[in-house]
This record gives structure tokens, sequence and C-alpha cells, in this order.
């Protein structure tokens, strides 16, 4: 209750102008205009101008003011439409996100900021360029209808989905069935995909962790006798498939939608399994070895002749996934586990 009294009185303050950060560290700023905090997202630091704009933007859609949240947008993007019929923030894990749902027209749009600090605005440029045509074949996946640039950052504007929600309580059959769908499509457009001028950066699976895990996760295998280099050169040489990268229950819908493709791309055999398996791993009975899960889910999907190098992939990636864990500690017989399987799978 306390905590609902002041989420709303910081909302209140908001639309004075006032922003109240409590933790980590108490910080009070004043920007009584959409103009006055720009100037000041501008004289930042490259780094901190990206950091403080999603922070206070996350107090702006907290507090619902699509007022001062469009006059901001207004300054960073001056070509954009002066005002919308209709915007909405949308809601994303219990809270409200940067995100909108705007009516323009007639019409309705997912709109959403891309800042130039992470892979996402050029792996989605180039999926929606290239990609488009072969995967909406398959699924329905939002077209990008207009991008704007702007100072640190682009907005895109995409076709809206009406979308209907997987089982919340229980997704984990229909992302799998998303991720054996991938793979049957990649079978199926072997011959397509094989002629692309591939971005690098959508054959980089390293992208999808962040560098002190990747970091973390080689020091882990030399400490077990494991030349981490030799199972990189393995992973990197194996079967390439399409991948969406950020398989979990508000990114699949009812009616083959699919959305917030930014981390798709065409990786090493065995990613999305992996997502899906962390993504839940709290759900996970844990008395059933990882291995024996992509069995059950897997074996009858992929052809033989590329099991070993799927089921060896997707051991090394949950090891990177499960460096990811910052509670990884209390899971010492899964690590072990995992250590083991990296043994017998990469060096015989």
């Amino acid at each position: 209750m306390k905590r609902s009294i002041k989420k709303k009185i910081k909302s209140k303050l908001q639309h004075f102008g006032l922003f109240i950060q409590l933790i980590p560290e108490i910080k009070i700023q004043y920007f009584p205009t959409a103009k006055s905090l720009y100037k000041y997202l501008l004289k930042q630091p490259a780094d901190k101008k990206i950091t403080e704009f999603k922070r206070l933007t996350d107090f702006i859609a907290d507090a619902q003011n699509h007022k001062y949240y469009h006059s901001l947008l207004k300054e960073i993007y001056p070509e954009i439409p002066a005002d919308f019929e209709a915007a909405s923030f949308v809601l994303k894990n219990s809270t409200f996100s940067r995100n909108r749902k705007i009516k323009w027209k007639n019409k309705f749009y997912f709109e959403k900021n891309y800042l130039f600090v992470n892979h996402e605005l050029e792996s989605i440029l180039w999926v929606d360029q290239h990609l488009y045509p072969l995967i909406s074949k398959y699924f329905k996946i939002p077209k990008i209808i207009k991008k704007y640039e702007g100072d640190f950052s682009n907005l895109l504007y995409f076709e809206h989905l009406n979308l209907s929600p997987i089982n919340q309580e229980s997704p984990e059959h229909k992302l799998i069935k998303t991720a054996q769908r991938l793979y049957e499509i990649s079978l199926k457009e072997q011959e397509k995909l094989s002629q692309f001028n591939w971005n690098p950066l959508l054959l980089n699976f390293e992208k999808l962790f962040f560098e002190e895990n990747i970091n973390a996760a080689k020091k882990d295998l030399l400490k077990h006798g494991i030349p981490a280099e030799k199972i990189w050169k393995k992973v990197v040489n194996s079967t390439y498939i399409l991948a969406h990268g950020d398989l979990h229950a508000e990114n699949v819908y009812q009616k083959n939608h699919l959305i917030d493709l930014d981390n798709f791309g065409f990786y090493p055999i065995g990613m999305d399994p992996v997502f899906i398996y962390m993504f839940y791993f709290e759900k996970q009975d844990l008395k059933i070895s990882f291995q024996d899960w992509i069995k059950t889910h897997f074996s009858e999907i992929i052809p033989p002749e590329n099991w070993e190098e799927f089921e060896r992939n997707a051991v090394f990636y949950c090891f990177l996934f499960f460096h990811m864990r910052k509670d990884k500690e209390k899971y010492i017989v899964f690590h072990e586990n995992l250590i083991q399987s990296l043994k017998n799978l990469f060096l015989v």
C-alpha cells in the first residue's frame, strides 16, 4: 500500500516537472518543460545521455504523461506529427514502458525508441529490409512503417498487430513449438538463406550476452581444464539456423504472431530452446537433466545427422546463459553437470 502511495505521489510530481528517485540513491531533478529536459540530455556525455534518457522517460511513462513525453519526442524528432488522435503506453511486466500504441489518421501503430548503444537498431532494420518477405510467409510479424532519426536515437513506427496472448501460466509448450517451427523453416528455406549477404551482426550470437558473462564463462572453462577456444571454434563452425533470440510469453502470441525481433538472427544451431529453458529456469524440474529436457522436446524435430551439434551447442548456450544468473552459486549440481557435459560433448 505504501509503495502504491509513493508511486502515485511521484507520478503527480512528474506532471509538475519534478523527477524524484529514491533508490539506489536519492536524486531530485526539475525539468518544468520537455525542452528543458532535452537540453539537459544534449549536455550529457554520449553514454550518460542514453542512460539518463531511459531513466527519466521511465518516470514519464510511469506517470502516463503523454503530453510531456510527446513534447520531448518532438524536440528529438521535429518531423513527427504535432500530436496523435490517441496514445497509450504499453504495459510490460506489470509496469508501463516508454513504448506506445498510437492512433494516427484512423490507423494504429506501435512506437518504439531505439537508442544508439546496443545492436538492436541495426538488427531490426536489417531484418525488416531483408528477412521480412521470407519470415512473414510463416509468422505474422510487424513491418516498419516509418523511421525518424534523432541526436542519440531513432524512433520507429511499426504496423500494429492485434495480439491474443498465449497461456501465460504455462507458455513453454507454445514457445517450444515456435522454436521448432523456426528450425523447420531454416531447413525448408535453406537455399534462400544461403544466398543472403548477411550482416555480420545477424551472425554474431555473442551480442546476446554481456561481455562480462562471456569472460566469466571462459574463466570457468579454463578453471576446469576446458579450452574455451576449442569450444568456440566448434560452435561457430556448426550449422546456422534462424533464431528469435528472445522467446518468451510477451513476444509470442496466438495465430503465429511473433514480435520484438531486435535479437533475431542466423545463429549456430541450438540457441532458442536454451533461451526458453533458462528464461523459465525457476519453473524447471532440475531432477530432469538439461540434456533429457532437450531430447524430450526436440529429438523428433532435429534430424539425426544434426543432433550431435544441436545437443553440443545447446549445452554450450546453456552454460553461457547460466553465467548471466546472479544466483548461480545456488545451483552447484546443475553447474557441475554442465561442465561434465561440455567435456563429454566437446573434448572427444
